[in-house]
């Protein structure tokens, strides 16, 4: 079953509205894809435990050019929270109801 978060990230140029989709795998992996500013890409290496945890890669091209990074956090109750840490240092993602 794939999980869908609609969510928004604090970028340089401000909020943005961005999608995290995650699709768990019984082996504690999973797949999944984050969108922002147009583009998608696949996360990579994800990892999540029973409680909602979180890791994985990702490398995304939008306007701002390709950016590599790491990403951690928790999905729970229809909800996500995560930071993804790159070059350019540590931006966090929520679910709007958590900003």
């Amino acid at each position: 079953m794939t999980e869908i978060f609609d969510a928004i990230i604090k970028l340089p140029m401000g909020k943005k509205e961005c999608q995290v989709t995650i699709d768990r795998h019984n082996d504690g992996t999973f797949d999944g894809t984050f969108s922002v500013l147009g583009s998608t890409a696949p996360i990579t290496e994800g990892k999540i435990d029973a409680e909602g945890h979180f890791s994985g890669g990702i490398t995304i091209t939008t306007m701002l050019g390709t950016q590599v990074a790491t990403t951690e956090g928790r999905v729970f109750d229809g909800k996500i929270e995560a930071t993804a840490k790159s070059r350019l240092g540590t931006t966090s993602l929520k679910s709007p109801e958590l900003w």
